[in-house]
């Protein structure tokens, strides 16, 4: 506090400037100077595009942030819990002083202008629910102490500036549910770790620099709906416990053309799948027969590939398919009659092949 300019002596001179404060318990001038210091660090003055009562003398929990309604309110008894500025000019950087609003449960500051790094401080909001920070300039690693969150539920880190690896300590956030680092320059592996995120629902790694195989400890992941690895450095081939996961809708590993190895039987163990996008993904072999099975199917891309034989007889059996793009293989024969029984396909691209 002995900078004049920094956003913390900022905030405290402005705690001194109105009189009624002197009358304040503890938590709430606790939160007022968090929330002046954020205020503060994030160019509240000067570019902030709604600021509607922030730092006057008014109650903090009728100071600016966005709503769904005009009834919902940032507080409960009084304490912040939801702290919603997406979209607002935010300029600078999240202050460690955060952390003093010790009862948030949603912190949404995505689509501004942040930069810095992610607070470590983060990791002692322990009702933390939902943290946004996507599309901004943040930098730095993804910290450890979000591994100590046990109740968080959503964390959205993508298209920013974040570097480092994911820490294998989100493997004890067991209750995640969505995590997205897609867009940033982030590398390294996925964590085995990650195995014992058995709340996962949405693994988002895409376009990224992610290297390394998909861990074989991601079939233990019992709820994942949609694991979107598209154009990162993975390689390797597909683990025969994708089999596992069977509330799998969404299969993307397209554009990683270090991957390598044949599409697993397995694959027809996902009986819920309603996209599989393995497009230039570096396989070889044959369609599993166990395609069959994927009865939910609407969109199969598996062009620009090394795929073999002959077309599935059995896909003709998938009557919700309404893509299905297989360019630029080395399929041959002919395409099966029952694929007639397609009568929803609207797109279908066999180009580039070796079909009579």
């Amino acid at each position: 506090l002995n900078i004049t300019s920094s956003p913390q002596a900022m905030a405290a001179e402005w705690l001194r400037s109105i009189p009624q404060h002197d009358n304040f318990p503890t938590d709430r001038l606790l939160q007022r100077y968090a929330l002046a210091t954020l205020y503060y660090s994030t160019s509240g003055p000067h570019t902030w595009i709604q600021s509607t009562n922030w730092l006057t003398a008014a109650n903090e929990c009728t100071w600016y942030c966005a709503r769904e309604n005009e009834h919902e309110n940032p507080c409960t008894n009084g304490l912040y819990t939801s702290l919603s500025l997406a979209r607002n000019g935010l300029h600078g950087s999240l202050p460690d002083e955060i952390a003093l609003l010790s009862d948030l449960e949603v912190i949404n500051v995505s689509n501004n202008d942040l930069i810095s790094t992610i607070p470590t401080t983060i990791g002692d909001l322990g009702n933390l629910y939902y943290f946004y920070v996507s599309v901004n300039d943040i930098s730095g690693r993804v910290p450890t102490e979000f591994g100590r969150l046990f109740d968080l539920n959503s964390l959205l880190v993508s298209q920013t500036q974040v570097t480092g690896q994911l820490p294998s300590e989100l493997g004890r956030a067991s209750s995640l549910e969505v995590l997205s680092v897609s867009g940033t320059p982030m590398g390294g592996h996925i964590p085995p770790e990650f195995g014992l995120m058995s709340a996962l629902r949405i693994l988002d790694v895409s376009s990224t620099d992610i290297n390394g195989t998909i861990p074989t400890e991601i079939g233990k992941m019992s709820k994942l709906q949609q694991l979107i690895a598209s154009q990162t450095q993975l390689h390797g081939s597909l683990p025969t416990e994708l089999g596992l996961l069977s509330n799998m809708i969404h299969l993307n590993t397209e554009l990683n053309i270090k991957m390598g190895g044949i599409i697993p039987s397995q694959i027809g163990l996902l009986t819920h799948l309603k996209d599989l996008r393995l497009q230039s993904s570096g396989l070889y072999g044959t369609l599993p027969e166990s395609m069959s099975r994927l009865r939910y199917l609407e969109t199969l891309s598996l062009g620009i590939n090394k795929l073999e034989g002959t077309l599935p007889q059995g896909l003709g059996n998938v009557q919700t398919l309404e893509t299905i793009q297989l360019h630029s293989n080395q399929f041959q024969g002919t395409l099966p009659r029952g694929w007639s029984n397609l009568t929803n396909l609207k797109k279908l691209e066999l180009f580039s092949n070796r079909l009579e």
